[in-house]
């Protein structure tokens, strides 16, 4: 995304702990004619172009998700970059956007009250509170994983002892 950083995000940071990983949700306008990832692809190659998918912002995980999304389908979607999660959301329910990846708190309520389709998972493997929602790979994009983590980076050379001990609250 940056073209010139003061660091090297490979080398000049080393990974602590991996705190969390989830999964993001595949949701489509109602008005958008597909009723699974393969039906998505299918439309989109039809119509270059039409099709655009939103994002909370760039370099966000949605939009790193769509762009994966694009080119691992080979289709080309305008992608609609939003200043947070409330208006993009609002967009979507509103039918000005096609399409988005978005975290699964976020969109659910709006799939459980029919507002928007569910298409899959963004997670390697079918998420256990949505047993019958494929994910994206096994839709039609073998290969296909994309979603937000969390972690805990220090720097590079940094004894994890130190670190550990430098955490501890002395009462």
């Amino acid at each position: 995304m940056y073209s010139r950083l003061p660091y090297d995000v490979v080398k000049d940071f080393a990974p602590v702990h991996l705190m969390a990983l989830a999964a993001n949700l595949l949701v489509v306008h109602p008005s958008v004619p597909a009723e699974s990832v393969k039906e998505l692809i299918a439309l989109a190659r039809s119509k270059p172009g039409k099709l655009n998918f939103a994002s909370s912002s760039y370099g966000s995980a949605a939009h790193l998700a769509g762009k994966l999304f694009k080119t691992m389908a080979g289709v080309h979607m305008a992608h609609i970059p939003y200043k947070g999660s409330a208006s993009v959301m609002t967009d979507l329910l509103g039918g000005h956007a096609s399409l988005m990846f978005d975290p699964i708190p976020l969109a659910l309520p709006h799939v459980k009250a029919g507002k928007l389709r569910l298409l899959a998972v963004t997670s390697d493997k079918r998420l256990p509170e949505l047993p019958n929602v494929p994910t994206v790979a096994e839709s039609g994009l073998p290969g296909f994983e994309m979603g937000p983590w969390f972690g805990v980076l220090a720097p590079a050379g940094t004894s994890l002892r130190k670190l550990s001990q430098s955490l501890i609250v002395k009462s």
